[in-house]
């Protein structure tokens, strides 16, 4: 065998050899005495088109008593099947490599209940977490941070994430790093300009107003209030209360309105009254019963009421 670089074939005569007698890179390297990869080197250096597989395993079948690498001859019927056979879309062993894909699936389902049965045991779960925090460096995690912003998440990768999460409880270290990006000024402005988009669409309008609203009552809200409800008895209930806001946790002193504990406009009653600010008098719509008596207890220990005929005597009324 003879160096790549000693090789000196003209371009006419690979030509001949290659195109015109259809000879094979292999039936090339053996008269020239070479290796089978220095004939495609020379193929590529002289711009002459390489033969695809279908069209090599063609002639080669044409061209079988030339070679001895089989001792039989199949038919013309078998060569046409097995030609046929090649330049199929769906394979038997495309087929085949479904199947065995079907089953890795399977697989990877059992092997991912038998994770999720390891991580139930807590000494488990540290001792991996320890490990991926050793091999998760900052560098890595910057580069996992650049190629992953801005784009879009699938709906399944967003169900698998669900599914992650359920059952899960936050510490209170994320839920105060929560908190303080929901808000930032910046996450407030981008959720404000989200739903004037969504309430542009009619569709998303109506699913989400009248009847199809989750916070809808029989359209109490459109109803008015009575007489009696007016500023003067408002700025009385806001002196009685000392102009703070009487939610759990919040001692708000600005932006301050007077709430129903009942949730009915009619009753003005003193003892039903209550100062709340703006921000915590629409939190309370969404959990109703557990705020009128929440609300009930306060009003009744605050101003020293142990049964519940009392607010309506004459003391309690204006």
């Amino acid at each position: 065998m003879t160096e790549l670089t000693e090789i000196t074939i003209v371009k006419e005569t690979l030509e001949e050899l290659y195109l015109e007698k259809k000879n094979s890179a292999i039936q090339i390297a053996k008269k020239f005495g070479v290796g089978r990869t220095a004939i495609y080197n020379k193929l590529l250096k002289n711009n002459i088109k390489i033969r695809s597989k279908s069209e090599a395993v063609k002639l080669y079948w044409d061209n079988l008593e030339d070679h001895s690498v089989r001792s039989f001859k199949h038919t013309p019927e078998q060569i046409e099947k097995m030609c046929k056979y090649q330049n199929k879309p769906e394979s038997i062993k495309r087929k085949k490599r479904q199947a065995n894909h079907l089953n890795s699936i399977e697989m990877i389902s059992k092997r991912v209940k038998i994770i999720k049965e390891k991580f139930n045991d807590p000494i488990y779960r540290e001792y991996r977490s320890n490990i991926i925090k050793k091999s998760y460096t900052q560098e890595r995690k910057d580069r996992i941070s650049k190629k992953l912003k801005g784009k879009p998440k699938t709906e399944d990768h967003k169900r698998k994430i669900s599914i992650g999460h359920k059952g899960l409880e936050h510490t209170k270290e994320t839920k105060k790093k929560m908190s303080e990006f929901h808000l930032r000024p910046e996450t407030i402005i981008k959720y404000r300009l989200l739903m004037e988009k969504k309430w542009e669409d009619p569709e998303y309008r109506k699913q989400n107003t009248g009847l199809n609203h989750s916070c809808w009552i029989n359209g109490d809200s459109f109803k008015p209030y009575t007489y009696f409800f007016n500023t003067a008895l408002k700025k009385k209930i806001l002196k009685r209360d000392n102009f703070r806001c009487h939610f759990p946790n919040c001692q708000r002193k600005e932006d301050l309105c007077v709430h129903h504990i009942d949730f009915n406009k009619k009753n003005c009653t003193p003892i039903n009254l209550l100062t709340l600010c703006r921000k915590h008098n629409i939190k309370i719509n969404y959990n109703r019963k557990y705020w009128k008596l929440y609300f009930k207890k306060l009003n009744f220990q605050r101003l020293g009421i142990k049964n519940s005929l009392e607010p309506f005597l004459e003391v309690y009324c204006y």
